[in-house]
């Protein structure tokens, strides 16, 4: 059979992989697409100018297995980078994969077999993608976090895509045809929030998303990875939530949830050049803390009495702790060691079915301590 025959029953996928100062994770990341249960694929390795030793990691790894090739491009960002993969991609479906990530051995056969539930004289294939469940795995840390997110409305995904690192670009598999019509935006989001504004486009160009139930990634958490940069992230979440605004208008009303946790967050900082950003941004009246604020110059007092008493910490703590609470964009979290037991994808698949429509208690006993939270609302 052709590598790119892309019949339902065994489709081509082109797995892209940007590398930039990331040569040491390098070799786990493509071990597990290589690993793949659904082997008809490609690895693009896209070394996005690294001045480390990306190019002989790559060149070994490409020694041990011929679905693996590397490209080679000027430095331009990890926005840059995805796009140009997806430009030398052959396969009919497309997965990206961070350089310090991994994938779940059955990912990509997982989320494929959903094709068969497809009717496709409602939903065309070509303008799908899959979005599946994630863990977040600390380095510094004995805990492993599952995030899951669920199924989920159109407007429910934009408003929880506008909060940082909710849903990666790892998590989904995409139909290749969708990238004529939406590509990553290297211009305006070269250092961060890539994800979240491509996702937004694409949601907005009515791009079908279709949850699958199974824990697909497995996300790093150390010291050297951008999102531990929490102040450039901020910054550029606030240009973000600018963007949106400006690009559709239409979403205003939608981003208030995001811009009224990044006003808390500003207060927090007491960053004053960051508040006056999202003041611009901001829908009267708002809610801060629990608390509806009637007009602007209110909340400038608030952040006022920040800077002199920490009463964030004092008066308004149990408000806080509400807000934020109420802010989660997951459906649950469950909490494990590093040391416990692995777990299926029927075993995720269960759990999951339990978390939507909760009866008694947890069938996978295994899995500890579950957070579940509030039912999701537009405004939250």
């Amino acid at each position: 059979m052709n590598n790119q025959d892309s019949s339902i029953k065994t489709p081509f996928v082109s797995v892209i992989i940007p590398c930039y100062k990331q040569a040491h994770f390098l070799e786990q990341s493509v071990k597990s697409v290589l690993q793949q249960t659904h082997s008809n694929l490609e690895c693009l390795i896209v070394d996005d100018g690294s001045p480390d030793n990306t190019r002989q990691v790559s060149e070994d790894l490409m020694s041990r297995d011929n679905r693996v090739k590397y490209l080679y491009k000027e430095n331009g960002g990890l926005a840059s980078a995805r796009n140009f993969g997806v430009k030398h991609a052959k396969g009919a479906w497309i997965q990206f994969l961070d350089s310090d990530d991994w994938l779940h051995p059955d990912k990509i056969k997982f989320q494929l077999s959903y094709l068969q539930t497809i009717d496709s004289e409602i939903i065309d294939a070509g303008n799908i993608l899959f979005y599946s469940d994630q863990e977040n795995f600390f380095e510094d840390s004995d805990q492993r976090i599952l995030k899951f997110l669920g199924p989920m409305e159109r407007d429910q995904l934009i408003s929880r895509a506008l909060i940082p690192w909710s849903i990666q670009s790892a998590c989904l598999l995409i139909n290749k045809s969708i990238f004529e019509k939406v590509k990553y935006d290297e211009i305006r989001f070269k250092k961060a929030m890539q994800d979240v504004k491509f996702i937004v486009d694409l949601l907005m160009n009515n791009t079908n998303f279709i949850y699958v139930p199974i824990v697909g990634v497995f996300y790093r958490r150390h010291s050297s990875n951008v999102t531990r940069s929490y102040d450039l992230l901020k910054d550029v979440a606030t240009n973000l939530l600018k963007v949106v605004q400006e690009d559709y208008t239409e979403l205003e009303e939608i981003s208030q949830s995001s811009v009224a946790y990044h006003l808390m967050q500003a207060i927090e900082d007491k960053n004053a050049e960051r508040l006056d950003k999202l003041l611009e941004l901001t829908k009267i009246p708002v809610c801060l803390y629990g608390i509806p604020f009637r007009n602007k110059s209110q909340v400038k007092f608030l952040y006022r009495m920040r800077l002199l008493v920490p009463f964030v910490r004092t008066v308004l703590s149990p408000y806080r702790e509400r807000r934020l609470l109420n802010r989660k964009p997951f459906l649950a979290e469950i909490v494990l060691e590093k040391t416990s037991a692995s777990y299926t994808v029927e075993e995720v698949k269960l759990v999951l079915t339990w978390l939507i429509n909760p009866s008694g208690d947890c069938p996978i006993k295994k899995f500890g301590k579950i957070m579940k939270y509030p039912t999701f609302t537009l405004g939250g």
